[in-house]
């Protein structure tokens, strides 16, 4: 079920000047270098992860403004300390980098992702007086297109936890935390093969063009958990089923492709949506082409969520896959390859 976010207080807070909240909560921080948040690196380490898992197409310099404890900022919604942008960079996660990087226009893709105060975190178990915060600058250049936003950084070290609240990000902080774990729990996809054979209609072996060795290919994506937060608390979360792709050859040497794509599925929270969908396909030339593809994913956003998979010219030599997507975070797996069977 869709939900349309409603909060009627959401204008009147933004009325505050950012500058002048900054400001107002640098000068209560008696001594910012005692409560520097900057020691771990954190949000130095988020970005340089994000640029490097897409593939360096995003690149950042984060500048440290000012720092102090965090309970500078009780009582002001976030959304009234980090300027709100124009638009709001989005991307496509599968399990492994972050694809399809593009800026929407922010009132498009509505979030709550800034929408609470420090006092939220407190709730959520992150003590008012041991967060310390470090207000940054981020130089952005993406498509060739260099610009400056706000971000801040909090972190609360007794408990080993920080994060970032960027709003020209899409939920980086989240992205990134997925990225991480998937990485530390070794998630790639898998690769399995059987040997060339003699053929029973002509004499030679029969093997694939990508590897004359091999009689058939599996490329197999597994299945992962993926969750999005929003001070500390769930926004969305689900899992991306299983995708598994075969290029193969038959007893006389023909194309015989074969792939399955599992139900990805996940739910929302903060009034969030989640829309999910899988399909996989085959085709062939008839003879010694065939081509394999499969995609399974979610997307949630506050309103309309959409991922969509179609396939298009099943059992063809030109089956391909056609996803329509919508949301502000976004996850996958999948992919597609063509092979050809020939003797050798």
């Amino acid at each position: 079920m869709n939900t349309k976010h409603a909060n009627t207080d959401r204008n009147n807070a933004r009325r505050g000047s950012p500058t002048s909240l900054l400001a107002a909560a640098i000068l209560m921080a008696s001594s910012s270098a005692a409560f520097s948040a900057g020691l771990t690196n954190y949000a130095e380490d988020v970005y340089s992860t994000f640029s490097n898992a897409s593939h360096g197409e995003t690149t950042f310099t984060v500048r440290s403004v000012s720092s102090g404890p965090a309970k500078s900022f009780a009582g002001i919604p976030f959304t009234r300390v980090l300027r709100e942008p124009t638009q709001v960079l989005i991307s496509d996660y599968n399990g492994y980098e972050f694809q399809n990087l593009r800026y929407e226009d922010r009132k498009a893709v509505p979030t709550a992702e800034m929408d609470f105060t420090i006092e939220t975190m407190a709730r959520n178990g992150f003590p008012l007086n041991d967060g310390v915060y470090r207000f940054l600058e981020i130089s952005q250049t993406f498509q060739g297109q260099k610009s400056t936003h706000d971000a801040l950084e909090l972190c609360w070290p007794e408990q080993y936890r920080c994060l970032v609240l960027d709003p020209s990000i899409s939920f980086l902080d989240s992205n990134i935390g997925n990225h991480k774990r998937l990485r530390a729990e070794g998630l790639a996809p898998t690769i399995t093969s059987g040997p060339a054979q003699e053929s029973s209609e002509k004499a030679g072996r029969c093997g694939l063009s990508s590897d004359p060795n091999k009689l058939w290919i599996k490329r197999a994506y597994p299945e992962y958990n993926w969750r999005t937060t929003i001070a500390g608390t769930t926004a969305a979360s689900g899992k991306i089923g299983r995708v598994e792709l075969v290029n193969a050859c038959s007893a006389s040497c023909k194309a015989a492709p074969s792939a399955s794509a599992a139900v990805s599925f996940g739910s929302g929270g903060f009034l969030y949506a989640v829309h999910c969908d899988n399909e996989a396909g085959r085709g062939t030339d008839g003879n010694r082409q065939g081509k394999a593809v499969g995609y399974t994913g979610c997307s949630y956003a506050f309103s309309g969520p959409k991922f969509d998979v179609k396939i298009k010219n099943y059992g063809t030599i030109n089956v391909d896959a056609s996803i329509e997507i919508k949301g502000t975070g976004n996850y996958s797996n999948g992919n597609k390859f063509p092979d050809t069977c020939y003797y050798r």
